[in-house]
């Protein structure tokens, strides 16, 4: 928090906040770039989706003394796949949901 006790500000400050900051620069449009530390994290949590992770070569940042490792996941597949079953529904055509990218109503 800053700020006084009239007006209080929130806000998030820090070597990862700028990082993020700095990878969304590089990333452009219609990508997405991730660190090495949101990775293994990924990785950790559900394997399947960081095996859609493509790594990049090391990155120069601003404010950061080495390159920086970074991966992009490659999101256009499940896309694709979210555009038929909606394709499908619309024209009236049996369509099978992505089951790993829709999560079950009530989740």
């Amino acid at each position: 928090l800053m700020g006084s006790e009239e007006k209080l500000s929130y806000t998030v400050l820090g070597r990862e906040v700028n990082l993020a900051s700095r990878l969304e620069g590089v990333s452009g449009r219609g990508r997405i770039i991730i660190s090495d530390a949101t990775y293994h994290e990924i990785l950790r949590l559900d394997p399947e989706l960081a095996s859609t992770c493509i790594e990049l070569p090391p990155q120069e940042v601003k404010g950061f003394r080495d390159a920086v490792k970074i991966y992009e996941v490659q999101w256009r597949q499940m896309e694709t796949e979210l555009q038929a079953y909606d394709t499908g529904i619309l024209t009236g055509t049996k369509a099978t949901p992505p089951t790993d990218i829709i999560a079950p109503a009530g989740n």
